[in-house]
């Protein structure tokens, strides 16, 4: 038989140092197997938990009421499984069980678990020797805490900085994860800090600041000793908002001022107050005004908040305030200088949208900074220039008026569609939209020029189109003229009021255009080409010997005919039909015969039967 016994249980084991403390043995009586070798004997066993590290349960709002015991034979073979429900406050634990030992030294293996709240909150296990005879000193088992959160491998506590004011409180939350980045739930942690004279946690997290100024720790940690920590000023109300630095500073418009505003929150007791929220902004609320980088920033330990502010832009004086809680605002200005010459606002204008060639618009720039402020001095590199559209131009040299104007001569060359006039500052091109175009227009009308010049056409009734363009004195075209058509000699080509020209005869013609007293001709030739020759009859029939007179007829391609033609005649059968110059047919013998005239290279013909 085994005896066991817990020493056990001071009010205090459920401090973890206390479960480290010897718990004494049993004698208890064992009796002999008698199945088996009578070579054991009486054995005694004592039984001491070890942990390393002293834990208050208390603290996590844990009581242990339970101990479970199991003691097994290898492999697999469970002696006794005890599970012993206590009172808290009992001093001591004692058991007793019956176990039949084989041999007179065997070894066993004993599990141990310390359960509370229906939770292993500690376990261990260990083979033990057993020896019959005489007690021997307690036999150590570690243990473990395997309650919830044991797997915890991080604690974070929020906020992870806080500030309270005198007499406040404050609940801290805690989370946990473990080695894996998994949020774990349930846990236990015990709140402490790092002054409790200064500042008490409770067991739910809940603090209250002092009636003094402080710094402490709050302190979350587990029954494994994984812990976290945040930082708490405790602080007085805030008497004074005061500038610091940053006011009266020049620079230029939308830029940010080279210093800071900066102000300080402090008590009535001098210091700065850390904690509080202060709101800076640019004062006037309209269109232009400056701005700050950051609106809303929270005073530092030493009760000081600062802001980078850029100016607006328009140029002159610009106001900024901060303010803190109820306490009085505190005012900063600034003064808005003019920027640097920006090609992305300045202006580009003429003063006419459009020229004759040879005539001049004047070409402006207006120089502005990057937020359209107009320059007021000189000493920029300005160069004009003019793309796209067909139209030509040269410009002048660049004059500047010394007070961010610039201006140059545009002379109109060759008429055309509008050109785009840039600029430049310094290489860099104006980016301003739109920028002004500028076209170059045609004088009076100086000749006419038809088109084709020369025309020939090989059939009556057959049409051609004439053009006609009217050009000023340098060859430029002048648009919306209104043309006259006539042709000479009518009887040959006769035009229409849209220069369509029509052949009536054989023979030339001169087809004459006139817009604004100025007359351009061209010449037409109408010389018909035979495309088509047609034989009459088409048939006939003759018996032998008889005769057929056929005659052939010469036409254009407009089926018109074509005199003065001399036709060759030929019989596709001459023994039984013949045909003579003139287109005279004997017949000969009985068949057929296909008659044919040509003229020019082109046949015509007609059919013939002999019987």
């Amino acid at each position: 038989m085994v005896g066991i016994i817990f020493a056990r249980m001071r009010r205090s084991f459920v401090r973890l140092a206390l479960l480290g403390a010897a718990l004494a043995g049993l004698l208890a009586t064992c009796r002999y197997d008698s199945a088996g070798p009578r070579h054991g004997g009486p054995t005694y066993l004592a039984v001491q938990p070890i942990v390393g590290l002293g834990v208050d349960l208390t603290a996590f709002g844990l009581t242990a009421d339970t101990i479970r015991l199991v003691v097994t034979r290898s492999p697999a073979d469970t002696l006794r499984a005890l599970t012993f429900f206590f009172d808290p406050d009992s001093s001591q634990i004692r058991l007793a069980a019956d176990v039949t030992l084989r041999a007179l030294v065997e070894t066993l293996t004993v599990h141990l678990e310390l359960r509370g709240g229906g939770f292993a909150l500690f376990s261990g296990t260990r083979a033990l020797e057993l020896r019959a005879g005489r007690p021997g000193p307690p036999q150590q088992i570690a243990v473990t805490y395997t309650g919830p959160g044991s797997t915890i491998a991080a604690l974070t506590l929020t906020p992870p900085d806080t500030v309270l004011s005198f007499g406040n409180a404050f609940r801290f939350r805690v989370s946990a994860r473990d080695s894996g980045g998994s949020a774990v739930s349930p846990f236990y942690v015990a709140w402490s800090s790092s002054d409790t004279t200064v500042l008490r946690v409770n067991a739910a997290g809940l603090a209250r600041a002092p009636q003094a100024r402080a710094l402490v720790y709050v302190r979350a940690h587990t029954p494994t000793g994984i812990a976290d920590s945040t930082p708490v000023t405790v602080i007085p109300a805030p008497t004074l908002l005061s500038v610091v630095s940053g006011a009266g500073q020049r620079g230029v418009v939308g830029l940010a001022l080279a210093l800071p505003f900066r102000v300080r929150v402090t008590a009535a007791d001098g210091l700065g107050v850390k904690g509080i929220p202060v709101l800076f902004r640019a004062l006037g609320g309209l269109p232009g005004l400056g701005g700050v980088a950051d609106s809303l920033v929270v005073s530092d330990t030493g009760g000081y908040a600062e802001t980078i502010a850029t100016l607006g832009t328009v140029a002159g004086v610009q106001g900024f305030d901060a303010r803190a809680l109820a306490l009085p605002a505190m005012s900063f200005t600034a003064t808005a200088l003019a920027g640097a010459v920006s090609s992305a606002t300045s202006l580009v204008t003429a003063t006419a949208a459009s020229v004759l060639s040879g005539a001049i618009a004047t070409l402006t720039l207006r120089a502005r900074d990057a937020f359209g402020n107009d320059l007021t001095t000189g000493g920029l590199n300005v160069v004009f220039s003019v793309t796209g559209g067909t139209s030509t131009g040269t410009i002048g040299p660049t004059v500047d008026h010394g007070d961010g104007t610039y201006t140059a001569p545009f002379t109109g060359v060759l008429a055309g569609t509008p050109l785009t006039i840039g600029a430049t500052i310094d290489g860099s091109p104006v980016m301003s939209s739109p920028l002004p175009t500028i076209a170059v227009l045609a004088g009076a009308v100086a000749q006419v020029l038809v088109a084709p010049a020369t025309a020939a056409l090989a059939a009556l009734g057959q049409t051609q189109q004439f053009a006609a363009v009217a050009q000023d004195a340098n060859g430029n075209v002048v648009p919306g003229q209104a043309f006259t058509w006539t042709s000479d000699n009518p009887l040959v080509g006769r035009v229409d009021a849209g220069g369509i020209v029509t052949a009536v005869a054989n023979g030339s013609a001169t087809i004459t255009a006139t817009a604004a007293g100025v007359a351009g001709s061209a010449t037409l030739t109408v010389a018909q080409v035979v495309t088509a020759v047609v034989v009459s009859p088409p048939t006939a029939t003759l018996a032998i010997l008889g005769t057929q007179q056929f005659t052939a007829i010469a036409q254009d391609a407009n089926g018109n005919p074509v005199p003065g033609q001399t036709f060759t005649w030929a019989s596709s059968q001459p023994l039984i039909a013949s045909v003579d110059l003139n287109g005279l047919v004997t017949a000969l013998l009985v068949g057929t015969a296909v008659i044919t005239a040509t003229t020019g290279g082109v046949s015509g013909a007609a059919n013939l039967s002999v019987f």
